[in-house]
């Protein structure tokens, strides 16, 4: 019964740490889309203010120096925002993820981790990074019981537990078994 309830409770507890990770997993694309539509905003917001300290209307009392200064920054932050968006946009979707982890902005990804609303967006990438991260929560599982299994005591098979102590040594074959014979007794014999 134990043993059982022991096996029943380690695939209950395998298979939700899998799901865990799966849906975990699965919200790469989500919060990559999330974090892409930040960043849009973010290079909006630097193109309208470049544009401005362009023409002079952000900070009009500055020298020219200061404005040049200003422009070239902000021109810098442009480009910056433009060369991020455009590595997201331009690799297939079921990469999006790690592409954002190998580049991302850390502020706007704090801020998009701040206002992340977990979404499972019905595609076939969302769709491989959740069984992939299933099949990584069960491993995991499995690499998590390794320890435990490596000590626990072992225990014999029951068919070895069934085999007498002295199964090692060869069996002598049982003495043949003697059929009854018929025969004469003085008795029965008449002359």
């Amino acid at each position: 019964m134990v043993g059982w309830l022991g096996r029943k409770l380690d695939s209950a507890a395998g298979a939700v740490f899998g799901a865990v990770l799966g849906a975990t997993a699965s919200q790469g694309q989500a919060f990559t889309a999330a974090y892409v539509q930040r960043l849009g905003g973010r290079l909006d917001e630097a193109v309208m203010v470049l544009q401005q300290a362009r023409d002079g209307a952000l900070l009009p009392d500055v020298s020219t120096a200061t404005r040049d200064q200003l422009v070239a920054e902000f021109a810098a932050r442009v480009e910056h925002l433009s060369a991020l968006r455009d590595a997201l946009v331009d690799v297939a979707p079921l990469w999006r993820p790690f592409a954002l982890l190998a580049q991302m902005d850390r502020t706007i990804a704090a801020a998009t981790l701040g206002d992340f609303v977990p979404a499972l967006p019905l595609t076939a990438a969302t769709a491989v990074h959740a069984a992939v991260g299933l099949v990584l929560g069960l491993l995991l599982w499995e690499l998590c019981k390794a320890p435990a299994l490596l000590l626990r005591p072992r225990r014999r098979p029951a068919a070895k537990a069934a085999r007498p102590r002295h199964a090692g040594r060869p069996q002598e074959a049982p003495p043949p078994r003697r059929e009854p014979t018929l025969t004469a007794t003085p008795t029965d014999r008449r002359e």
